[in-house]
């Protein structure tokens, strides 16, 4: 395992170019292509299903709800969507953990050993953390659209929660950023305060990691979602009419037609696996980069 070193050790000129940084990660990732898949391949297969099957009883009790208004219906539905989404981040932080020791030089693991260990553990408790920030802003910058909008005009109100959405868009990418892209890497190397370690690291060489996130991990990403969701409506073309019926109606649509929704959960997950992957391997050799240099 790397000595960790303190980020004010490591000078700002001593990071890699952001070309340098890119071609990098997809060099890594097409020498590795095979290792790579290994890794990742059953704990985000796993994870397909269970977003599969949460999403299936989602719409599926939804519809119940709708027609029947049964408020036990409700909360069977709320309680087993949220234990089918922790379950689904669990595998995907498996497949990061997995894939974290690969990048950080570790012998690869067998493709059938998907027990979490203590770097997993690490890197759940992180995300964690990290999403409690994300949901705490989107909190309050729902509260903040809501009493801004009680004080201005009716023509204004847009206006407000547009300013809104647009500051907790530019908070939820700088976070995204600053602490969220070498959280895999320090979870391996510092396994403590990885949030208050990323914000260090990225204190000097913010706009560097900021591209090297925006090209390399979200645009791709982005642009896999856009084709799925283009390729969806010609796959379920025939349900195109649903959009214009009642919202319990498309509910019981999706409740009956597995079609539909086994193609959302694929493109879900292809674009998710793929920006876990690059996210997973920029964020190990961004972090070598750095300490090497320093």
């Amino acid at each position: 395992m790397a000595t960790p070193v303190p980020a004010d050790a490591i000078e700002p000129f001593a990071a890699p170019s952001v070309f340098e940084s890119i071609a990098s990660i997809y060099g890594f990732l097409a020498d590795r292509r095979k290792q790579v898949i290994a890794a990742v391949a059953v704990p985000l297969g796993l994870a397909f299903i269970v977003l599969l099957l949460t999403l299936r009883y989602y719409f599926s009790t939804l519809a119940v709800y709708l027609a029947l208004h049964d408020v036990r219906t409700a909360s069977h539905a709320v309680s087993a969507t949220v234990v089918g989404l922790l379950l689904w981040l669990l595998l995907n932080v498996i497949a990061c953990g997995r894939l974290t020791r690969l990048v950080a030089g570790e012998p690869p693991q067998p493709w059938f050993d998907i027990r979490p260990h203590a770097l997993e553990a690490t890197i759940n408790a992180a995300v964690l953390r990290f999403l409690l920030v994300l949901v705490a802003a989107g909190a309050l910058a729902a509260e903040l659209a809501t009493a801004g909008a009680r004080l201005v005009e009716p023509a204004e109100s847009g206006l407000v929660v547009v300013s809104c959405l647009a500051a907790l868009a530019a908070f939820a990418f700088v976070f995204v950023v600053r602490c969220g892209l070498l959280l895999p890497a320090l979870s391996y190397h510092r396994r403590r305060q990885i949030l208050r370690r990323g914000w260090e690291y990225s204190g000097e060489r913010f706009w560097h990691f900021a591209a090297v996130a925006t090209i390399a991990v979200l645009l791709p990403s982005f642009l896999l979602q856009f084709l799925g969701e283009i390729g969806a409506q010609f796959l379920v073309a025939d349900h195109g009419e649903a959009a214009a019926r009642t919202f319990a109606e498309a509910a019981a649509i999706l409740a009956k037609d597995g079609a539909e929704i086994l193609v959302v959960a694929f493109t879900l997950s292809i674009s998710s696996a793929v920006c876990l992957t690059l996210w997973t391997i920029a964020s190990g050799l961004i972090y070598r980069s750095l300490t090497e240099a320093g």
